[in-house]
């Protein structure tokens, strides 16, 4: 995935590995939390409880986020294209919602 983050592919990432789903959740909500703070730089790995050096790592690799800020003690990132994972997020759920109702 580059820059123009495809939601297809994000959602079969996201389908192969549904731990993601949650951080991806996480950092939504923290970056609308804070959308009109002039001087927000990101959230950090903490913030969305993943370990930077795996998880967020392969994340960055995938094109799903990207290193907003980075310093000597701090590392702070920003999703790519917020509203296609919130829109891919919200498709898989409904998925999830379809196969409950279908068995």
């Amino acid at each position: 995935m580059n820059n123009a983050l495809d939601s297809s592919k994000l959602a079969d990432f996201l389908r192969k590995n549904p731990k993601y789903v949650t951080i991806l959740k996480l950092a939504l909500a923290h970056e609308a939390q804070n959308e009109n703070n002039q001087d927000y730089k990101g959230w950090a790995w903490h913030d969305v409880r993943a370990y930077p050096q795996t998880i967020l790592g392969r994340l960055i690799a995938e094109g799903i986020i990207k290193i907003s800020y980075k310093s000597r003690r701090y590392t702070n990132y920003l999703l790519n294209n917020k509203e296609v994972v919130k829109r891919v997020i919200k498709e898989l759920e409904m998925e999830e919602v379809e196969k409950i109702f279908k068995k």
